[in-house]
């Protein structure tokens, strides 16, 4: 074989070894946010849970309490996914 050749071919074994890189930190990602988001989703159903037993105690509606916990006063339409 020629050096010219041999030298593409280790080319080509680094950016496959890179592209192995990137894909195993997509996969990363992937995980840490499909936790993130299942957290985010059981601490929804959790506070929106309270917020139920809360309004029947307090006769608040359920959509003032969601809105005080959270900084803009506005209930992210995420939360509304899986209730």
């Amino acid at each position: 074989m020629s050096n010219r050749f041999c030298g593409k071919l280790d080319n080509l074994r680094m950016q496959l070894d890179l592209l192995k890189q990137r894909l195993d930190n997509i996969d990363r990602v992937l995980n840490i946010q499909e936790e993130v988001l299942s957290l985010l989703n059981e601490n929804t159903k959790f506070l929106y849970k309270e917020a139920l037993v809360y309004n029947n105690v307090n006769n608040t509606s359920t959509n003032e309490i969601m809105k005080n916990a959270f900084s803009g006063r506005k209930i992210p339409k995420i939360l509304f996914k899986g209730i």
